[in-house]
């Protein structure tokens, strides 16, 4: 993976509506980075494993800045595998977006294979306003992300958001799951699956020559 701080591996490129989280719906900009030291059973963006296109940051930050969109969603992969990452993330919250850096946080349940590779300590450190994600593949799962909270206790104002692993779990079994719990879980599908299910997601603003695939 690239060590350097003023370029990064680019998996993908694109823009799109916001499928998760809080965001959910808003137009955004996307700038998927490549790399993951993980390898989740049910990984969905398996491309983003691969080395990707190298971009100088200075591009990035243009092209990224050159959109009419307020939101940029930098993800992966893992972001934070690359030193340039941070790096982006202050260039664009001091120039072109209205809105502060935000963390979403995923934390992978026992249906994954990765649990055991999680920082739990990353809970307590997440900030008002910033979101944890997880993603529900069965009972055992959502039992096991119940207790995480518990134990680890994110501040009130964080969000905990749960989502059904495509073509795993019916997502009125995890309606129904949530609704008993008695926690403040908010419930989120993938809407750039619904909108493009069997289609690439969104406008790709990279040339086809740079996507790591």
């Amino acid at each position: 993976m690239n060590d350097g701080s003023d370029s990064l591996r680019v998996c993908e490129l694109f823009r799109s509506i916001a499928g998760e989280t809080t965001r959910a719906g808003r137009p955004a900009t996307f700038i998927r980075l490549a790399g993951c030291n993980l390898r989740c059973n049910w990984c969905d963006t398996q491309k983003a494993w691969e080395e990707g296109s190298l971009l100088a940051l200075k591009d990035a930050i243009e092209i990224l800045s050159s959109t009419p969109d307020k939101l940029v969603i930098v993800t992966g992969g893992e972001p934070l595998l690359q030193a340039g990452t941070l790096e982006l993330c202050r260039k664009l919250d001091i120039s072109q977006l209205d809105e502060a850096v935000g963390i979403i946080l995923d934390i992978k349940p026992p249906s994954s294979g990765q649990q055991d590779e999680m920082d739990f300590d990353n809970i307590i450190r997440l900030k008002p306003g910033d979101e944890l994600k997880i993603v529900v593949a069965d009972r055992e799962d959502f039992d096991w992300a119940c207790e995480v909270i518990d134990m680890h206790k994110p501040v009130e104002s964080v969000n905990i958001l749960f989502s059904p692993a495509s073509d795993l779990l019916d997502p009125k079994k995890l309606a129904e799951w949530i609704l008993n719990a008695g926690k403040e879980i908010r419930m989120q599908l993938q809407l750039h699956k619904i909108i493009w299910p069997n289609e690439p997601e969104g406008f790709q603003i990279l040339d086809e020559s740079a996507d790591c695939e």
